[in-house]
């Protein structure tokens, strides 16, 4: 279910203003106690601070697509990507890299589907595509984020590429958290307080750049499962949030 606001259109939404502080007036908000993007603030105690160490150390960015890029991105494909049981059979020959012309890559659109399966496989054979903003600077999280229901071992998986992620502003100033619908906040607090150690470890401005290493991966507990958690009407947390074009 999507919320009746105003529509946001791709141009009007790259063309916005940058912003530059992480309060947003979208559900997610810190301003809410409960926000998954404030029990976060919480967890790292400050804002300021973990802001600069996540810009930092992010790891993210976006590049313009290349020609042959583009002309693999087929609705065939994203369609495979979406939609496969057996992804190692599936996109065994597909060009994985695949990708629209704003950017949209394959990861993307398979987890805002969701199809956490295929999104599993594109990282173990694509790790790069975790790290890929599209032209209005979203990353792969942001479409996971989505979801009411998550695949916490997939987001592991990005977080280990790279956790500062999780506070990437895209063109709008809105981060991953900020999407993530009313139902999945319990979820999402119990996650990040059962990785405390290791988003410590992520936004520690001291640490050496680049991803993770051995030691920090090491902080992650054992994946655990998809969880739904019931709330009221899932609309309450809806945000306007544009479509990528195929």
């Amino acid at each position: 279910m999507r919320s009746s606001g105003r529509a946001t259109t791709r141009a009007s939404a790259r063309n916005a203003p940058k912003c530059t502080t992480l309060i947003h007036h979208v559900p997610g908000s810190p301003t809410d106690a409960d926000a998954p993007l404030s029990r976060l603030h919480c967890l790292l105690e400050g804002v300021a601070d973990v802001r600069e160490s996540a810009a930092r150390h992010s790891q993210s960015h976006f590049r313009q697509p290349k020609p042959h890029e583009v002309s693999a991105y087929t609705t065939r494909l994203l369609h495979t990507s979406q939609t496969t049981d057996d992804p190692a059979v599936d996109l065994a020959t597909a060009e994985l890299g695949a990708r629209n012309k704003f950017g949209v890559t394959l990861l993307h659109k398979a987890l805002r589907f969701p199809s956490w399966r295929a999104a599993r496989y594109l990282v173990a054979a694509r790790p790069d595509l975790a790290t890929a903003r599209d032209d209005l600077g979203r990353v792969p999280l942001h479409d996971a984020c989505w979801n009411e229901t998550l695949d916490w071992g997939c987001v592991d998986l990005l977080l280990a590429r790279d956790p500062c992620q999780l506070l990437c502003a895209d063109n709008r100033g809105h981060t991953p958290l900020c999407y993530a619908p009313r139902r999945s906040w319990p979820a999402w607090a119990q996650y990040l307080e059962a990785r405390r150690a290791f988003l410590d470890w992520a936004f520690d401005e001291k640490r050496a750049p680049g991803p993770p290493d051995a030691a920090a991966l090491a902080l992650l507990p054992t994946p655990t499962p998809a969880v739904v958690s019931a709330s009221s009407d899932p609309s309450d947390a809806e945000a306007d949030f544009a479509d990528s074009e195929e």
